[in-house]
């Protein structure tokens, strides 16, 4: 959650030319964090809430929490153009993934619209390291001896098509690169 909020902090000070920065919350269960955002010399801190996608629905939630606490900033992924036009008219405060804004608190007044969502796509997988490939390195590892059964012989045991089978070996034998992640 916190990489996606600097992510999207890190959108909004490309398109407004401003500083932002988020300071991760602990104590409260509705509220992801504090988002300070500086102009010159002027300073503004607000809580944050953060959503992967905001829909009509959550905004009695917002409107809510708004009472409870006082004016916040809303940072999804995706929010959708009529619920951002609904949020707008309820003076909620957003920004998302895609570089909209609509920030209003005292005499600051920062709108941003017409910025589209880019649709992620999902990451393709190998064939050998999908639900029905990774059954057959699980059999593979078990039994050494059954890389020697046909195609035909492996489809009918694990009821997988033979075309699968034949995507699935192929996967097996192509070289594979690793990626060193940070954990």
């Amino acid at each position: 959650m916190e990489e996606r909020i600097y992510h999207i902090l890190q959108i909004f000070q490309e398109n407004i030319g401003i500083t932002a920065t988020f300071e991760p919350n602990t104590k409260r269960k509705d509220v992801s964090g504090y988002i300070e955002i500086t102009n010159d010399d002027e300073r503004q801190r607000m809580p944050a809430v953060f959503k992967k996608d905001v829909k009509y629905l959550h905004l009695v939630q917002f409107l809510e929490l708004k009472e409870e606490i006082g004016d916040f900033i809303i940072v999804a992924e995706v929010i959708y153009p009529a619920t951002r036009e609904q949020l707008r008219a309820l003076k909620l405060n957003y920004l998302d993934l895609a570089g909209n804004s609509y920030l209003r608190k005292e005499d600051w007044f920062f709108f941003l619209e017409g910025y589209k969502n880019k649709v992620p796509t999902p990451p393709q997988k190998a064939p050998g390291f999908t639900k029905t490939g990774l059954m057959l390195i699980f059999h593979f590892l078990n039994d050494e001896t059954y890389l020697n059964a046909t195609y035909r012989q492996m489809a009918k045991d694990y009821g997988i098509a033979l075309g699968n089978i034949t995507k699935i070996i192929t996967a097996l034998k192509r070289p594979v690169s690793l990626k060193k992640q940070k954990v």
